[in-house]
């Protein structure tokens, strides 16, 4: 059976696409990434605590979805519910020089 989402019901599987730990898995991972969002997926959907999938992304340091979902319009001014950190605060915070260099990148066009 065939599967399709909700725009209210994309916060999860973008959420497990982001969440991909570097691995030679990540392809697939950004597949689905592309997937979810060409099926119409709401790029700035949250959990609960305010996670969207561009912290996620940024936290774990994956570039190529970054910019994914920079150039799909994700808001990269959005801040978590609890702390109020960003994208660029979860990259720099975790050394990710690439992913802050995206996230600076698109927060000076914008």
């Amino acid at each position: 059976m065939r599967r399709t989402f909700a725009k209210k019901d994309t916060v999860r599987p973008l959420r497990a696409a982001c969440d991909w730990r570097p691995s030679p898995g990540i392809q697939v991972a950004v597949a689905a990434l592309k997937w979810l969002l060409a099926s119409g997926a709401d790029v700035n959907a949250c959990t609960v605590p305010g996670y969207s999938a561009l912290t996620i992304a940024a936290g774990y340091g994956h570039a190529e979805m970054v910019d994914i979902l920079l150039r799909c319009g994700a808001d990269d001014q959005q801040t978590t519910r609890i702390g109020k950190h960003s994208a660029l605060w979860f990259a720099a915070r975790r050394g990710h020089t690439k992913v802050v260099d995206l996230v600076r990148g698109a927060t000076s066009a914008s």
